[in-house]
């Protein structure tokens, strides 16, 4: 299921070339331009850059699914200047919140709330999945913008 999502998230990143900003002056609907509603401005284009968030994103997925069977730790394998641009940190999580594995050394033995307890803060996400150790979170966590 996993590998679907991120075939999906590949698959649409490649086929977003469309800006979405426009330099068209907007043109207002016949009732509004018959009541004498000035048009609007033409909007800024957004900045963000969705495609590489996405990609970064599939990545850090990746990264996570590889190390389950590893006996090796995230942060011997992935040291902080080989994540993607956009990821802060990637944890793997057992069934209770414990960290059992993370990109930061510090991580490693605490325990993080699991998205059941409804206390996620934006800018994580979390993908559930059975493996071969049983239930395990990762949880991906994203730097702000």
């Amino acid at each position: 299921m996993i590998w679907f999502f991120v075939l999906f998230i590949a698959l649409h990143s490649q086929n977003t070339d469309r800006t979405l900003g426009t330099n068209k002056a907007h043109v207002p609907a016949r009732y509004l331009a018959s009541r004498g509603t000035q048009p609007q401005q033409s909007r800024p284009a957004i900045n963000c850059d969705v495609k590489s968030h996405l990609a970064d994103f599939a990545i850090a997925v990746q990264l996570a699914t590889r190390s389950l069977d590893k006996e090796t730790y995230l942060y011997q394998d992935v040291p902080k200047t080989k994540l993607p641009a956009s990821i802060e940190s990637i944890s793997i999580l057992d069934a209770r919140g414990k960290v059992k594995d993370s990109t930061i050394n510090d991580f490693i033995d605490k325990t993080d709330a699991l998205p059941s307890s409804g206390e996620t803060k934006e800018g994580e996400y979390y993908i559930q999945l059975k493996s071969t150790k049983g239930l395990r979170w990762i949880l991906i966590k994203t730097k702000a913008e």
